[in-house]
C-alpha cells in the first residue's frame, strides 16, 4: 500500500518508531523489486525516477495525514511545532522507504559484484575523491557488518552533493551568460567555443563564489533627507538574497518638529519631531526566519544527529540561549563552538560546576554550584 494512516509513537526514551510497519514493509518489497527487476541502465534510471516521485507523494501525505508523538521543546507558536513534527516524519520517510530500500539493493550490489558503483571527482584545491572514498569505505563496513548507522557516509555525501550543486550553478550561469552574447568576431567565437555545451561541467569557480549565490544576504539601506522644518525623512532597508531578490523590506520615518518665534524671541513648538521605526521588528522577524530555514544549517544538523542516537542528545543544552530563547546551546565541540546557539548564533557564557561538571549558564551558578548540586547541599 503506497498511501496509509501511520501511526508513530514514542519508546520509553523519547525516541520514535512506527506502530503500523506491515504495509510500508510490503511497498518496500515493490520499491526493491523495481531496481532488481531493471535490465539495463535506462530501466535502472527510469526506476529510481519513479521510487523518488512515490517518495514525493508519500511524504506530501504523511506530513498531514500521520499521527506523531506531541515533542518535547519549547515552540514559538503552533506553526512552529508543526514544521518541526514535519521534519522529524521526514527524516522518518527517508529511512524507511529511500534509506531501507537502497541499503537492500546496494547488499545485493556488493553481494553479487563484491563492489559497488563508483564515481571519479574533480581533482580541484581538495582533493574530494579521497573525502568520496572515506565516505563509501565507512557506508560498505555498514553493510557487510549489518551495521545501523554509516555516520561519515551520512555527512560526506550530502555535503559533495551541496559541492556539486554549487558547481552546477556556476556552470548554468556560464552558460546563460555567454548565450546573451552577440556581435561576437571570429576570434571570440573560437573563445567560447567549449563553453557552448552545457551538458558537462566546465567551469569550476571559488567556494566563496559559489555560497555568495547560495547563502548570501546583503542589506541596503537608500536615505531621503530633508532638514526643513516640519518635512519627512525616510530611510528605506532592502534585505536582498544572492540573487539580488529582496526577502523583507522596512521604512524608518523621522518628523522633523516645527514651530515659530515668539513673543519673546524664543522658538516655540507647533510639532513635536517624531521617529518611527514600528517596522523594525516585523523585518527583524521576517530576517531571522529566513536564515532558520534558508541559510542555517545546523538545526538539522542537530535533528540528524538526535536521530542517528535515537533521541539522545550530547551535543545542546538541557536550558534555552539567553538571545533567543531556544533549545540550541551547543556543549560538544564537534557541534558548534561551547556555548554558541545553533538556533541564533548568540555566544552564551558557560561553566562547568564544580561538583557535577555539567556545563551550565554562567549567571545561574552560585559558589560555583549548579542549582541541582547547590540545592542538594542545602538538603544535607
Amino acid at each position: 500500500m503506497k498511501l496509509y494512516h501511520k501511526v508513530f509513537k514514542s519508546h520509553a526514551d523519547m525516541s520514535v518508531y512506527l506502530a503500523n510497519m506491515d504495509p510500508l514493509i510490503s511497498y518496500d518489497e515493490e520499491l526493491l523489486n523495481r531496481l532488481t527487476n531493471a535490465r539495463n541502465t535506462d530501466e535502472l534510471y527510469d526506476a529510481k525516477c519513479s521510487i523518488l516521485r512515490d517518495f514525493r507523494d508519500i511524504y506530501a501525505f504523511d506530513a498531514s495525514e500521520a499521527e506523531f508523538p506531541e515533542p518535547i521543546g519549547h515552540f514559538d507558536d503552533e506553526e512552529e511545532k508543526i514544521k518541526f513534527i514535519r521534519k522529524k516524519i521526514l527524516l522518518q520517510d527517508i529511512a524507511f522507504y529511500l534509506g531501507s530500500v537502497y541499503k537492500k539493493y546496494h547488499s545485493i550490489i556488493y553481494q553479487t559484484h563484491n563492489r559497488l558503483p563508483e564515481i571519479e571527482l574533480k581533482r580541484l584545491a581538495i582533493d574530494y575523491n579521497e573525502i568520496y572514498r572515506k565516505a563509501m569505505e565507512d557506508y560498505i563496513a555498514t553493510l557487510v557488518t549489518g551495521g545501523q548507522h554509516a555516520v561519515t557516509a551520512s555527512f560526506v555525501l550530502p555535503s559533495l552533493i551541496e559541492q556539486g550543486l554549487g558547481m552546477a550553478l556556476q556552470n548554468r550561469m556560464l552558460f546563460k551568460c555567454i548565450m546573451q552574447l552577440n556581435d561576437l568576431t571570429e576570434e571570440e567565437k573560437k573563445i567560447i567555443k567549449p563553453f557552448l555545451h552545457n551538458d558537462k561541467v566546465l567551469f569550476y569557480g571559488t567556494e566563496k563564489f559559489a555560497m555568495e549565490k547560495l547563502y548570501r544576504v546583503d542589506v541596503v539601506a537608500n536615505y531621503i533627507i530633508d532638514d526643513e522644518l516640519g518635512e519627512d525623512s525616510v530611510c528605506k532597508i532592502e534585505c536582498r538574497d544572492g540573487e539580488g531578490k529582496t526577502i523583507c523590506s522596512a521604512e524608518i520615518s523621522f518628523r522633523n518638529g516645527n514651530g515659530h518665534e515668539g513673543e519673546e524671541g524664543l522658538m516655540e513648538a507647533d510639532e513635536d519631531s517624531e521617529y518611527d521605526t514600528s517596522e523594525l521588528e516585523e523585518l527583524r522577524e521576517k530576517m531571522f526566519e529566513y536564515i532558520d530555514e534558508k541559510l542555517n544549517p545546523y538545526p538539522e544538523k542537530l535533528d540528524a544527529y538526535v536521530y542517528e542516537n535515537k533521541g539522545d542528545n550530547a551535543w545542546t543544552a538541557d536550558f534555552a540561549c539567553s538571545q533567543c530563547g531556544k533549545f540550541g546551546v551547543s556543549i560538544h565541540e564537534e557541534f558548534l563552538p561551547i556555548g554558541r546557539c545553533c538556533y541564533c548564533g548568540w555566544d552564551n557564557e558557560l561553566e562547568k560546576c564544580d561538583r557535577c561538571g555539567q556545563l551550565v549558564d554562567v549567571d545561574v551558578l552560585e559558589n560555583g554550584l549548579c542549582p541541582s548540586c547547590s540545592a542538594y547541599i542545602d538538603k544535607q
